[in-house]
């Protein structure tokens, strides 16, 4: 788990389940008899046990909380999606503090899983059987890493901590009101929650209270371990500040890995003012990550009584990097001066130390950082050597300056010149995202360094098209279609993020011949249907009789998308029928969109699948049952949302359950 650092915006690329396993063939010399059915059990690193969805929650409770005990994880072990299965429950129970407890276990099972594949994998070099190659071995051990690491349901838990923390609509209308009246610096913002919470106890008290306190110190245990175990280890801060019971918030800058790690102090913002007192006492920690992401917290938090306590410490801190945390709470708490402590760091930095002050600038309000100066972020955006987390940061900077007035153009080619590498999938995100919406890229300057006659100094525009043609999806006209055209004809077979812009590109051009053009590709172009289709369904004027005749022969991934949006009336069924008898692909395909559906006949199809294993796709079968039960997640979260017409009542009191 990553935590959410900034917004992105590149085309989507439809998700795929590789086809066949990695080493089915490579390894079929080693024993031949094995790999009729794929990969052998021998090379299967992650083994969990079968889901069953009739498991009682107290014996899945009971065997976690002994797992969670252990200093390493089991090959045979309580499946992540074992683990959902009872936030589900606990859902509709309306019970979304535990809710959100079992689906933190649960995404940090799949981060367990990787661990154990990576630890397992490595010892595996020592005992494997004759004949087999190390470098396919390898690309195995490092596909299940990749693979469980990135699953998780880390955006199930971003909306329980919103709907438990008056991120709704309460708070929203009371906020527009104080817009109204010129009243919103975020200690405002921030007093209306607490406030809130005032008038509230009762949801107050619900989002605390937990029915499984031992379950809770078990999990608590576990991650402070970890991180002590592994002090480069994220995950452990982050699952402490998102699973929303007090008891673990409260500690999550313990693990703190670095001196700002934003998913970490923004999970516990959202949280206040329950951790306040923590985070102030977090201020005299010995460690200085922990001083230091105490005080950013406070930042995002801001509060009368806080300032003067952040000001006392900035008097007495001695780590340069505290300090900058320090000033950094102390202007989102109403203090500008100490912005120039921040802006001078950023003008001065080395590649090692530039990601703290760019992160804490880019998590400043608009309002608090005016004035800017954009080539002290071209510096770190266009300097390779830099760390990662610090490009990234400063071409976020970048873009939102881009927001409130036009860049200058030579932040513009610094960023063009970035956006050529594609290596850091962050980075490239990011700056895709901030040449997208910039208005001092013209369309006619794009079109113009695209064109096949540009002169030699602009090779590299030809060569590494990719960043303008983020700005050309934005800006193209009717006039563009033949350039258009001719970069499909050079992408479209690749599939690449090129394509997908390129479609873009088409798709922002009104009129018949563009739509034309669009429905030629669909028919030429099999990796870009989905996008293709999406992009027809939501198009004014195409015809949908024709969408269907296109949709018809397309993926099922395609059909779904078309069909759902276009309110067809087999779209129901037509989603059903990929997730009973699809190929492996097409239930993935299907199960990952389920939950943009009408829920009527889905449950028990998705639960199904919750026991899809199959040697052939190995590790990948593990991304379809992840799909199935996040489907089921996010179709359980709709279920428990109140009625707006007839708010519900605070629960009856009962006594909670035995852990």
């Amino acid at each position: 788990m990553s935590g959410r650092e900034a917004g992105t915006g590149t085309p989507s690329i439809a998700p795929s389940l590789p086809s066949r396993a990695l080493l089915t063939v490579v390894l079929a010399a080693a024993a031949p008899a094995c790999f009729a059915t794929g990969v052998p059990t021998w090379a299967m690193h992650v083994q969990p046990q079968m889901v069953d969805a009739r498991l009682d929650p107290r014996t899945v409770r009971s065997y976690v909380t002994w797992e969670l005990a252990q200093p390493h994880l089991r090959q045979s072990h309580v499946a992540p999606e074992q683990i959902a299965l009872v936030a589900v429950e606990e859902l509709r129970a309306r019970r979304f503090a535990d809710a959100g407890l079992w689906l933190a276990i649960a995404s940090y099972r799949y981060h367990q899983e990787a661990l154990l594949a990576g630890a397992l994998g490595k010892a595996g070099f020592n005992t494997l059987p004759p004949g087999v190659r190390l470098d396919m071995y390898e690309k195995l051990v490092i596909a299940e890493i990749k693979g469980f690491a990135h699953l998780d349901y880390i955006d199930e838990m971003e909306v329980l901590n919103a709907r438990m923390n008056g991120r709704g609509g309460v708070e929203s209308a009371l906020q527009e009101e104080l817009t109204g009246l010129g009243k919103t610096s975020s200690i405002d913002r921030e007093s209306l929650r607490d406030v809130l919470a005032e008038l509230r106890p009762n949801a107050a008290a619900a989002a605390e209270a937990t029915h499984y306190p031992e379950l809770v110190d078990a999990f608590r245990r576990r991650l402070l371990e970890d991180f002590r175990q592994w002090n480069e280890d994220r995950n452990p801060a982050h699952y402490l500040a998102w699973t929303p019971v007090a008891a673990l918030q409260s500690d999550a800058v313990l693990a703190s890995v670095t001196a700002f790690e934003p998913g970490v102090c923004s999970g516990v913002a959202l949280a206040f003012p329950a951790p306040r007192r923590a985070m102030i006492a977090a201020l005299d920690n010995p460690r200085p990550q922990v001083r230091s992401n105490a005080a950013a917290t406070l930042g995002l938090a801001p509060s009368e009584e806080t300032r003067p306590i952040l000001e006392a410490h900035l008097r007495t801190e001695t780590d340069p990097r505290v300090k900058l945390a320090l000033a950094f709470a102390l202007v989102r708490h109403g203090v500008p001066e100490h912005l120039a402590s921040l802006t001078a760091a950023v003008g001065s930095c080395a590649p090692a130390t530039c990601a703290l002050p760019a992160a804490l600038i880019q998590w400043m309000p608009l309002e608090a950082r005016p004035n800017l100066d954009q080539a002290s972020f071209v510096r770190i955006v266009a300097d390779s050597r830099m760390d990662k987390r610090a490009r990234f940061f400063a071409a976020a900077v970048l873009h939102d300056i881009g927001l409130e007035k036009p860049l200058d153009p030579t932040t513009i080619e610094g960023l063009i010149v970035a956006g050529r590498q594609k290596e850091d999938e962050r980075l490239f995100e990011m700056v895709m995202t901030a040449i997208e919406d910039a208005p001092g890229l013209t369309r006619a300057a794009v079109v113009a360094r695209l064109s096949p006659e540009s002169n030699a100094s602009q090779y590299l525009d030809v060569l590494h098209p990719v960043p303008l043609l983020a700005r050309l999806a934005k800006v193209s006209t009717a006039e563009d279609l033949p350039l258009i055209k001719r970069l499909m004809e050079r992408f479209g077979s690749t599939g690449s993020v090129e394509a997908h812009y390129v479609v873009e590109a088409a798709l922002h051009v009104p009129g018949e011949l563009a739509s034309d053009i669009l429905g030629n590709w669909f028919n030429r172009f099999e990796a870009l249907r989905p996008h293709i289709g999406l992009g027809l369904a939501r198009r004014q004027g195409f015809p949908r009789d024709r969408l269907q005749r296109l949709a018809a022969r397309a993926d099922a991934r395609t059909q779904i998308i078309v069909k759902t949006i276009v309110q067809a009336p087999e779209a129901q069924a037509t989603l059903l029928a990929y997730l009973v008898n699809g190929t492996p692909e097409d239930k993935f395909q299907a199960a990952s969109l389920a939950a943009f559906s009408s829920p009527a006949g889905l449950d028990q199809p998705l639960r199904n699948l919750l026991t899809f294993h199959d040697a052939n796709y190995y590790p990948s079968d593990a991304a379809l049952r992840h799909a199935a039960m996040t489907s089921v997640v996010r179709l359980a979260l709709i279920a428990s949302l109140p009625d707006p017409a007839t708010p519900r009542q605070a629960p009856a009191e009962s006594a909670p359950r035995s852990p």
